[in-house]
């Protein structure tokens, strides 16, 4: 088994499933308005469970991963850094 130190430099420890070919991703979750946590996730998964971690429903609301929107089949990518929930408002973009 690897070996490490904490040091004044580590930021964060996480344990996580070996998964071939999967990364973990911190992946920022919220809703507009609301609250905004981080979430430690592996690429892959979807926006759908991604909710659900953060305990937040679709209804009345539409998805924007880094502002663009999305559905809940969407997946979290290595370039995935914030899903939003953002109130339908006719005219929105």
């Amino acid at each position: 088994e690897p070996t490490s130190s904490v040091t004044s430099s580590t930021n964060m420890v996480l344990l996580v499933k070996k998964v071939k070919g999967n990364a973990v991703k911190e992946v920022k979750v919220g809703q507009m308005p609301g609250k905004i946590e981080s979430f430690a996730v592996e690429t892959g998964t979807t926006v759908a469970t991604l909710l659900e971690m953060a305990n937040l429903t679709v209804d009345g609301f539409e998805i924007k991963i880094d502002g663009k929107t999305a559905g809940v089949t969407a997946t979290v990518t290595a370039s995935t850094n914030m899903v939003l929930l953002v109130k339908r408002v006719k005219g929105n973009n």
